[in-house]
C-alpha cells in the first residue's frame, strides 16, 4: 500500500523525472481518489489523463465524492474507457444518490445505494444578510453551552470575528492554515478533543471560528454551524459538520445551518460579492456561483440528504440565468476554464504518441506543475534567536526537536505558507545576518539556492506576540505578527 498526495499520481501522466517509473509503480494497482470533485479545470484534465494511462496498463480505480457533477463524472468515466480502447463509451444518466457508478470493458452500471436510517438528515438552512446576526446566533448558542462553529472563507475574517467575539464568556479557538506547522497539529489535535465523536458535554462546550480547514476529512460534529456563502459542494461538504454523530443529549435538538451571504436579488450589480464578503470575492472569483448556491438554498430552505443532495448540486452549477451585471464573472471563470484546459492538454502525455524523441514537452529546463497557483506563495520558516544563534520556531515550543539531528523536522515543523504578494522579503537585522546564514546552511541546498521561495523570518518577543519585518511584493514595508493563538498576520506600514 502506497499514501500520498494526488500529485504524486499525477506525475505520472506528466514530462517529469521519473515519470515512467511512477507509471510502473501504479501499472495493475488500484488507485483509490478521495474528493475527486474537488479539481480545477487543469487538474481535471490531468485526472483523465491518468485514468487513461490507468485503464491500458490493467489497474482499477475507485473515486470517491459526495459532491460530484454529472459532467465530471461523465468526463472520468469516458476517459477511463477510452483507456480501454471502447470505442463508443457509454453516456451515463441515472440522477439517484447516493450512486456507485461501475465502469468496466464491457459496459457501465449506475447503481443506486440504499441509505442507513441514521444517514437520512434534513438541516433548516437560513440565509442571513448581515454579521452581526450571525454574531448573535453564535452568543446565543454559546450561551446554551452548545459546540458551535463559524466557517469563514479567508484566514483575515477568521482572525478578525475570533478577536471581536472574544470576551470574557467567550475564548473562541481559532483553526486555519495560517499557524506554524506544529501550532496547527496541536490545534488540530484539541479541535478533535473538543469536537470529535468521543468529545464530552464539558468539553463540547466551546466557540471554533475557522477556515475551509474545517471541512478537509476532519472527524468533528457541531451542534449548531455558520458559515460564508460558499459554491455548493462546499457548503454541503460544512453542512456535514452538523450534528454528523448520535448524542444522548445536545443543547440545540433541531439541525440549523445559517449561511451568511447577501441577499440573491435578481436585480444585482458586479460588486454583489465583493462590496458584502470583500475577502470572500478574493477566495472565489466567480461571484455568479456564490449567486447561484445562494439563490437554490434560498428556495429550497433546506438540505435533505438523500433526497435533494444531487438537485442542489446540479441547479446550482447552472450558471445560464444569473444576473446580468455578474456575467462579466461568469464568462471570465468559463475563459479561465478553457485556458486551464487547454494548458494540461498541452502539458499531460499522451498515452498512443508514447515517448517521442521530437517532443518539446521533454525539454530539462521546462516545469510541469501538477495544479496551477492563482497566486504564488512562499514558505516562510520562522524562527528566533537564541543568544548566538538563530532556532526554529519549534525548538523554542518543543525543547526535544533542538537537538541536532532533529532539524531538518524542527525547520519543516516551523514552515507557514504565505501569499508571496503579502510578503515576498524577510529583513534579518544586520547583527543577526551572520547567524541567520549559519542556520540555513543546514537547509537542502535546493532550499538555500530557492531563496525566493524559502524565506527565513526571524521573531523577536513583544508582549503577548512575536513581531517581525519584511517587505511585500511591491516593495513596501510590512509588519508580521505571530502568536499561537491567532497565527501569523501581516500589517502595512
Amino acid at each position: 500500500m502506497g499514501v500520498g498526495t494526488i500529485d504524486q499520481a499525477l506525475m505520472a501522466v506528466l514530462p517529469v523525472k521519473f515519470a515512467t517509473m511512477r507509471q510502473a509503480g501504479l501499472a495493475g494497482k488500484v488507485l483509490l481518489v478521495d474528493e475527486c470533485h474537488a479539481y480545477d479545470s487543469y487538474m481535471q484534465e490531468e485526472m483523465a489523463a491518468l485514468l487513461r494511462f490507468h485503464a491500458a496498463m490493467g489497474g482499477s480505480a475507485i473515486l470517491l465524492s459526495a459532491t460530484l457533477t454529472w459532467a465530471v463524472r461523465q468526463k472520468l468515466t469516458t476517459a477511463f474507457q477510452d483507456g480501454l480502447r471502447i470505442q463508443e463509451t457509454a453516456t451515463l444518466s441515472s440522477a439517484a444518490y447516493p450512486l456507485v457508478t461501475l465502469v468496466g470493458a464491457k459496459n457501465v452500471l449506475e447503481l443506486p445505494c440504499n441509505v442507513r436510517d441514521e444517514l437520512k438528515r434534513t438541516v433548516s438552512v437560513h440565509l442571513i444578510s448581515d454579521e452581526a446576526s450571525v454574531v448573535h446566533v453564535i452568543k446565543d448558542a454559546a450561551a446554551k453551552n452548545a459546540a458551535v462553529a463559524w466557517v469563514r472563507n479567508s484566514v483575515d475574517d477568521v482572525i478578525a470575528s475570533a478577536q471581536a467575539l472574544t470576551t470574557d464568556s467567550i475564548k473562541p479557538i481559532v483553526f486555519h492554515a495560517r499557524f506554524a506547522m506544529i501550532d496547527r497539529l496541536a490545534i488540530e489535535r484539541e479541535v478533535l478533543r473538543r469536537f470529535g465523536p468521543k468529545s464530552s458535554e464539558a468539553d463540547r462546550a466551546a466557540v471554533l471560528i475557522a477556515s475551509p480547514v474545517l471541512q478537509e476529512s476532519l472527524d468533528i460534529d457541531f451542534d449548531i454551524l455558520c458559515t460564508d456563502i460558499a459554491p455548493m459542494d462546499l457548503v454541503i461538504q460544512r453542512a456535514g459538520r452538523l450534528q454528523r454523530h448520535k448524542r444522548n443529549k445536545r443543547p440545540i435538538e433541531s439541525e440549523e445551518l445559517y449561511i451568511l451571504s447577501p441577499v440573491p436579488e435578481k436585480k444585482v450589480d458586479k460588486n454583489w460579492i465583493s462590496h458584502f464578503l470583500p475577502k470572500t470575492a478574493g477566495v472565489y472569483r466567480n461571484a455568479a456561483l456564490l449567486w447561484r448556491a445562494a439563490v437554490v438554498l434560498k428556495q429550497e430552505k433546506e438540505i435533505k440528504s438523500p433526497e435533494n443532495i444531487r438537485y442542489l448540486i446540479e441547479q446550482a452549477a447552472d450558471l445560464s440565468d444569473v444576473p446580468e451585471a455578474l456575467m462579466g464573472d461568469r464568462n471570465n471563470a468559463e475563459g479561465r476554464g478553457r485556458a486551464e484546459k487547454g494548458l494540461a492538454m498541452q502539458n499531460v502525455l499522451n498515452y498512443e504518441a508514447g515517448y517521442a524523441p521530437d517532443v518539446a514537452l521533454w525539454e530539462s529546463d521546462i516545469r510541469t506543475p501538477t495544479r496551477l497557483e492563482d497566486e504564488p506563495h512562499v514558505t516562510v520558516r520562522l524562527a528566533i534567536m537564541d543568544g548566538q544563534s538563530v532556532r526554529p520556531w519549534t525548538a523554542f515550543i518543543d525543547s526535544s526537536l533542538g537537538t541536532q539531528h532533529q532539524q531538518k523536522r524542527a525547520w519543516a515543523l516551523s514552515e507557514v505558507s504565505v501569499r508571496r504578494k503579502q510578503l515576498a522579503h524577510c529583513l534579518i537585522p544586520p547583527e543577526a545576518q551572520e547567524a541567520a546564514s549559519r542556520a540555513r546552511s543546514v537547509w537542502s541546498r535546493w532550499e538555500r539556492e530557492a531563496e525566493d521561495q524559502f524565506l527565513l523570518l526571524l521573531l523577536t518577543p513583544n508582549e503577548s506576540s512575536w513581531h517581525g519585518s519584511g517587505r511585500n511584493e511591491k516593495g513596501q514595508d510590512v509588519v508580521i505578527q505571530y502568536d499561537q493563538k491567532f497565527g501569523l498576520q501581516i500589517f502595512s506600514i
